[in-house]
């Protein structure tokens, strides 16, 4: 695929829909601070909804962390936040190794996941399972194959 992986960051509309409804698509892109109550929560976090003007938005929950805002007991940011960085390290070594046999159960377990759990938290992340990114990679590598004459 490509050496670097983009960030899309979503507007400011979205990440107030996505804190609204709840949406777990969203886990891992931001978090948002409640200035009232001091705590930076996921959006998908089942606590109760804080008022739109005491909301901040941190792209990643280290800014959070350095404005004194600490992390939710019920969500718990850190660990999803940290779950997402081990993900992308996964598709790095898949584009790395995409000409290989990479089995669901060897990527597992370089997660320390149960194979069924990283199947999930994977497509939950990227829209796609392992196999198919692992696909796509490929097939990005013979495009650029074909294109340099290999």
């Amino acid at each position: 695929m490509t050496d670097e992986l983009q960030v899309v960051l979503p507007s400011e509309t979205e990440m107030r829909s996505a804190i609204a409804d709840r949406n777990r698509a969203y886990d891992g892109s931001f978090v948002y601070g409640v200035v009232t109550t001091g705590v930076f929560c996921l959006p998908s976090c089942p606590a109760r909804a804080a008022r739109p003007e005491n909301l901040m938005f941190y792209f990643e929950a280290k800014h959070a962390l350095q404005d004194g805002l600490r992390a939710c007991k019920r969500c718990r940011p850190l660990d999803a936040m940290a779950e997402k960085s081990r993900l992308i390290e996964i598709v790095r070594y898949i584009e790395a190794n995409a000409s290989e046999r990479l089995t669901l159960k060897n990527l597992a377990q370089r997660m320390n996941m149960s194979p069924a759990r990283f199947h999930r938290a994977f497509k939950d992340a990227f829209g796609v399972t392992p196999k198919a990114y692992q696909d796509a990679a490929r097939l990005e590598g013979f495009k650029t194959s074909l294109q340099q004459g290999d």
